[in-house]
């Protein structure tokens, strides 16, 4: 009785599984039989049938298995249809996954490369710092400085090595508007004397340049403003740019 049961689930299971056209097919082989059975009984009434009468009756007998096949035949057609429209759903959502992927690929990329640019521009300033001089100015509070009317000064090199250094006073300040060195190396400080015995008293203001050849071999500048009293013997000279002297 088990393998009775066992053997109609699998047959049932079966049928199921077959399509419709399956059934269609043997439906319309049994269907066909029968009609060919039917001629057969009856082929000496069949050969007395007119032409007309003879379509007519192969209209009536096949015009069921035509419909049948027409309906199975659109049946067909919409499940391709539905196929296809699946796979263009499936395309649809995987091209908008790769879109999708891609974008975040290049907002990523894009990150690395402004991160890339910012490290470059960061050891561009570095290198910049490196190669290019720092120059500062100190005033010499010299009490035994014989020459009244002298203002000394320090200018000290703190950053790369410069060539041809030439300072510029505008205006000019005391005799000399112009002081030249051939070098000043790293750490490397140089006296001026600003003879101010010939000016009149009064405070002076305006812009000291150095001027000078970097270790690259371009020209560089530094600017600075300067303050001086003749009176007094003094003089300062600052930086012109926050930060930073190198413009």
């Amino acid at each position: 009785m088990k393998r009775l049961c066992t053997w109609w689930g699998e047959t049932a299971d079966w049928w199921k599984n077959q399509k419709v056209e399956w059934y269609a097919g043997y439906g319309t082989a049994i269907y066909i039989g029968i009609i060919i059975m039917v001629m057969g009984a009856k082929l000496d009434e069949l050969f007395d049938l007119k032409l007309n009468e003879l379509g007519d009756f192969l209209a009536g007998a096949f015009g069921p298995v035509a419909f049948l096949w027409l309906v199975l035949g659109f049946l067909q057609q919409g499940r391709e249809l539905k196929l296809s429209s699946n796979a263009l759903r499936l395309q649809a959502e995987e091209l908008k996954n790769s879109v999708e992927q891609q974008s975040i690929m290049a907002s990523a990329a894009l990150k690395q490369i402004e991160s890339q640019s910012l490290a470059f521009d960061l050891q561009l300033q570095k290198t910049e710092r490196q190669i290019s001089a720092l120059f500062s100015f100190d005033f010499i509070n010299d009490l035994t400085n014989s020459r009244p009317g002298i203002a000394r000064l320090n200018i000290t090199n703190y950053g790369g090595w410069a060539d041809h250094v030439n300072i510029v006073f505008d205006p000019p300040i005391g005799d000399t508007s112009k002081w030249y060195y051939p070098y000043l190396r790293p750490d490397q400080t140089r006296i001026i004397d600003i003879d101010l015995s010939g000016v009149d008293p009064g405070e002076k203001k305006g812009e000291c340049r150095v001027e000078y050849v970097g270790v690259d071999k371009n020209k560089r500048s530094a600017g600075f403003s300067y303050v001086a009293i003749p009176e007094k013997s003094w003089a300062f000279i600052k930086t012109m740019n926050e930060g930073g002297d190198i413009y």
